[in-house]
């Protein structure tokens, strides 16, 4: 292709001037080679830094953020979606499932089904980290009955959560067939009413202290 949309600095370089990185997009832009760029998984105030270094520098400002975000990780909602909404950035949120967390196929007192992620040892170091517990588990059997009450799966109610949220523009998916795919795009059709809202804010509540890793 002569282009990319959207060009993403997937989380932040720490070891690179703030400067380096903010030229190089500009470049990149300037030569044609992209439209846009954007971040995945930097911090508020890393994305104020900049915006405000890339208007000292005449060059483009952030378009687009990629934060995790999902029921079970609902930290985007205290800093960066007031921010990104502010400063006119979309966040295309990843891991809306919480790595299948949110699917009610990890059944609690069982081992993780030996086809599912969490079974892998080359792609549970997150779902084990973040989110693996017996709590969750059985929080993962109630959201899927609360799914199946209003007549959709876990997948799709876990998504139209996401979507909800006025400061999200996508979400990315991570569907391994075509027949997954059409059942997720469901979502975009789901609408959640107020009580079930309710028991899902009961169920997963809204995060307090952000972490700092």
């Amino acid at each position: 292709m002569d282009y990319v949309d959207i060009y993403m600095c997937h989380r932040p370089d720490l070891d690179t001037p703030l400067e380096e990185t903010i030229r190089a997009m500009e470049d990149l832009a300037r030569q044609g080679k992209i439209l846009y760029w954007g971040v995945s998984e930097w911090s508020a105030a890393q994305i104020v830094k900049a915006q405000k270094v890339a208007k000292e520098m005449g060059a483009r400002p952030i378009s687009v953020s990629e934060p995790r975000y999902n029921l079970l990780y609902r930290y985007p909602e205290k800093e960066i979606f007031p921010l990104t909404a502010e400063e006119g950035i979309g966040n295309v949120i990843f891991s809306p499932l919480a790595h299948g967390m949110l699917t009610g196929k990890y059944i609690p007192g069982q081992p993780p089904p030996e086809s599912s992620r969490a079974a892998d040892p080359e792609q549970n170091t997150v779902i084990m980290k973040l989110y693996w517990s017996e709590e969750n588990k059985k929080k993962g059997q109630k959201f899927l009955k609360i799914a199946q009450e209003m007549g959709a799966t876990a997948a799709q109610l876990a998504i139209a959560w996401c979507l909800r949220r006025p400061e999200v523009t996508s979400v990315i998916l991570g569907t391994r067939t075509v027949g997954q795919l059409k059942e997720n795009l469901k979502a975009v059709e789901l609408k959640i009413p107020d009580g079930v809202m309710e028991k899902l804010d009961k169920l997963y509540p809204p995060v307090g202290e952000i972490p700092t890793v």
